[in-house]
């Protein structure tokens, strides 16, 4: 796969600090010719959860042989292995965090390598910022050209996050809230493709019945429901209001996707 010359960023650096500059900074200096784009540097700090549902439906929207830069990493300095994994269309530069985990649902892996080779990471590389120095060198390598095979070895499959698994039960799937965003809108872990002759009846949140719907305008101001939303991911909202103050929902809560018929 011959890489577009195009890099994006996912991270949890943030905009008010010189973090995003100094990857960028590193990355052009590399290869003044690539194309650098920001997913988003906006990932709640330390969110790796986070970090992998926006990585996961984002990725995709980019041409073929796009590398994507991801560093949300709180293990920065451990044992945690940094990686590059070859998909079919994409080239992914992260930790071995599980943020991935979205990605290699979607995209199947062709290839995963330690990075192990010095010379493609930036000199006098500090222990607390490898995105500066180890994840932003590659990335740029990458994109002029350099073969993923002479970055280091081959290694297995990358870690996978459980937060992402869901269970298709008797009567419907059950997943859990993976999060919330700025609206207050609880994303789930529940997702399809479902049986097509699957009719959806409601979804249960603790006691709650939220009905379903098909668009945020269809739902009742001030009131609860879910829908499918354009990531494809079950979500629960508050119309025109932030369902997680008003409920005081948590992370973790269990979700269950009733049918009324398969």
């Amino acid at each position: 796969m011959k890489p577009s010359g195009i890099v994006t960023m996912t991270t949890d650096f943030g905009t008010v600090d010189g973090y995003v500059g100094a990857v960028k900074g590193v990355i052009v200096s590399i290869y003044p010719k690539v194309a650098l784009m920001d997913l988003t540097n906006d990932i709640p700090s330390y969110d790796i959860v986070v970090g992998t549902f926006h990585l996961g439906v984002a990725f995709s929207y980019y041409p073929k042989g796009t590398v994507h830069l991801a560093v949300v990493d709180p293990g920065v300095g451990s044992r945690r292995k940094p990686i590059l994994v070859q998909t079919q269309n994409y080239f992914f530069v992260a930790p071995d965090n599980g943020l991935l985990s979205v990605v290699l649902e979607k995209d199947p892996m062709v290839a995963t390598y330690e990075l192990t080779e010095e010379k493609y990471f930036r000199g006098d590389m500090s222990s607390t910022f490898h995105g500066r120095d180890l994840f932003g060198p590659v990335a740029a390598h990458l994109a002029r050209g350099v073969s993923p095979s002479k970055m280091g070895p081959k290694i297995s499959q990358p870690k996978s996050l459980k937060e992402f698994e869901f269970q298709k039960k008797s009567s419907g799937w059950e997943g859990k809230v993976l999060f919330f965003d700025k609206f207050g809108n609880a994303f789930t872990n529940i997702h399809g493709p479902f049986p097509k002759k699957a009719s959806f009846s409601h979804v249960e949140l603790g006691e709650r019945k939220i009905p379903l719907y098909r668009t945020y305008s269809e739902i009742p101001v001030g009131e609860p429901g879910a829908l499918f939303g354009s990531a494809g991911y079950l979500e629960i909202a508050l119309r025109e209001d932030h369902f997680q103050n008003r409920f005081n929902i948590s992370r973790g809560e269990s979700v269950k996707l009733v049918v009324a018929s398969f």
